[in-house]
């Protein structure tokens, strides 16, 4: 047996990480760079993608191309970028998200279709252009960042996000079945509640932030929230050679909220 802790390294490994200039994604690029990754982050906005890189550029070798994960043709621009930057791709996080809190009565098409675009059209995209690296290796990760919200639906306040999030579940387990046979693995994490930039308005907009905060804390059997290392150390045992035989999982990270 190797030395235990080479199983968490990600050394020679190439990831790409959609939605990686904050939150989650930036979290989970860290990590990755300390754990010996080369890593590509992507996300819509050029001016966060440069504050990421000086953020991330002390930890290893990483670069950011601006592309919006929903339309296809940015996607396979930013894929085409990926090709003259590597000739491999071991590790995608499709990451990329967004959270309009609204009720289904008054939601328009436009916000629904918005939120699936940038949830499931772009996991698909993304994961259809990885797979042409991954298949030709015969290896490969994809690891999808859903919600426990796609798993319990949620008070109705974010009807698309939580209907989007479960179809990223259903998704990634297809991909485990059909692909596990060329070598490649797919999970699914769904974290509960975590302050990052997608949601932080819930609490900066209640009429007492403070008071909102300890409300939610004590739904959670730990009696706190998460934070984005707990994913992204989740998101590293997935995508290293720990989980090398865990395929199709779904990883729930909620402070045992699902648990009641």
């Amino acid at each position: 047996m190797n030395d235990i802790s080479s199983y968490f390294r990600l050394d020679q490994r190439v990831a790409l990480i959609t939605g990686g200039t904050s939150g989650l994604g930036l979290a989970i690029a860290e990590v990755f760079l300390r754990a010996g990754a080369t890593v590509f982050i992507t996300a819509r906005r050029a001016d966060r993608g440069q504050a990421a890189l000086e953020r991330l550029r002390p930890w290893g070798p990483v670069q950011f191309f601006p592309a919006d994960v929903s339309q296809r043709w940015d996607v396979e621009r930013l894929f085409d970028w990926l090709r003259g930057q590597t000739h491999r791709l071991d590790i995608l996080v499709n990451n990329a998200g967004i959270m309009q809190v609204k009720d289904l009565t008054e939601m328009t098409e436009e916000e629904w279709e918005r939120e699936w675009n940038i949830h499931v059209k772009g996991t698909f995209l993304c994961t259809q252009q990885a797979l042409r690296f991954m298949l030709g290796q015969a290896s490969g990760v994809i690891l999808n960042i859903s919600s426990y919200l796609g798993l319990r639906g949620g008070s109705g306040f974010t009807p698309a996000y939580s209907a989007a999030k479960g179809a990223i579940v259903t998704f990634t387990k297809v991909l485990a079945s059909r692909y596990g046979p060329y070598g490649i693995r797919a999970n699914v994490l769904c974290p509960g509640f975590i302050p990052t930039d997608l949601n932080r308005h819930i609490l900066e907009e209640a009429p007492d932030p403070v008071a909102k905060r300890r409300e939610i804390e004590e739904r959670y059997p730990l009696r706190r929230l998460g934070e984005p290392i707990d994913v992204a150390l989740a998101a590293l045992y997935l995508c290293s050679d720990a989980a090398r035989w865990v395929s199709g999982a779904v990883l729930v990270i909620d402070g045992g909220l699902s648990a009641r």
